[in-house]
Order: C-alpha cells, then sequence, then structure tokens
C-alpha cells in the first residue's frame, strides 16, 4: 500500500540549499554539506523527476538572480 508523505518540494529545496551553500558567512563545513545536498537533489530532479515543471511558486519564492546562480552552477539542473 503506496505512503502518503507530505514534503517540501524538490526543487525549491535544491535552490535553497543551493543558495545557502553560497552565503560567505555560513560555517565551511554546512556550505560543503548544503552545496551537495543541492547536487543531489538536482541530479534527482534531471534524471528521475523530469515531468516536474518549475512552479511559479517556486519562481515567486527565489529570485531570478538565485535561480539563474544555481543554474549555471549545478551539473543537470535545470530551473
Amino acid at each position: 500500500m503506496p505512503l502518503r508523505l507530505a514534503t517540501v518540494d524538490p526543487r525549491a529545496f535544491a535552490l535553497h540549499k543551493w543558495f545557502t551553500s553560497q552565503r560567505a558567512d555560513r560555517d565551511p563545513v554546512k556550505r560543503q554539506r548544503d552545496a551537495a545536498q543541492a547536487r543531489l537533489v538536482a541530479s534527482l530532479l534531471h534524471y528521475n523527476l523530469r515531468d516536474l515543471a518549475t512552479t511559479k511558486a517556486v519562481s515567486r519564492a527565489f529570485p531570478n538572480i538565485v535561480r539563474q546562480d544555481a543554474s549555471s552552477q549545478l551539473d543537470d539542473f535545470d530551473v
């Protein structure tokens, strides 16, 4: 029997983690972990969740500059 689980949108999670990984005031260990998590979820989106289009909610939640930076820095990530 399938299990329903309410969780954060993976597109928003990847963008948020990428954004926090770029903050100079963040602990270096946490920055590396955040970047790794962003890359992992970005790859998951690219290879396994291709049918998830960027939603207006995700677009409104993150400034265009954050989305562009993430797109240019994360391999396989299309926001």
